[in-house]
């Protein structure tokens, strides 16, 4: 069974961001029906994990703009898609270059 839950920020930045994550669900994995995502909104972290299988924790950092805060929701979420499917396997780097040329943060 899917989940999706939004936490923190505020009303409005919980309402977009889930909004903008079911938006993202179903066009990066629409045949996956077994997820549970939660998303917190925070104040400085982005960053997504995968606690078991297909259980996931994003946080967005709630502090940025408007564009920002959705392009960092569907960037996290296209990591989620990548745990899914197996390709987040080898996600190790030794420098911010090694890091933003990694695969999966290209297609991120």
């Amino acid at each position: 069974m899917s989940y999706l839950e939004v936490v923190g920020g505020n009303k409005n930045q919980r309402i977009l961001a889930e909004k903008a994550a079911t938006f993202a669900i179903n066009y990066l994995f629409p045949k996956i029906r077994k997820y549970d995502i939660l998303i917190q909104l925070g104040n400085n972290t982005t960053d997504c994990f995968e606690h078991d299988d297909r259980e996931y924790e994003i946080n967005i950092n709630r502090n940025v703009d408007h564009d920002d805060f959705i392009t960092a929701i569907f960037h996290e979420l296209v990591h989620v898609k990548q745990y899914i499917i197996g390709t987040m396997k080898d996600y190790t780097y030794n420098s911010w270059d090694e890091y933003i040329n990694h695969p999966c943060e290209i297609e991120a």
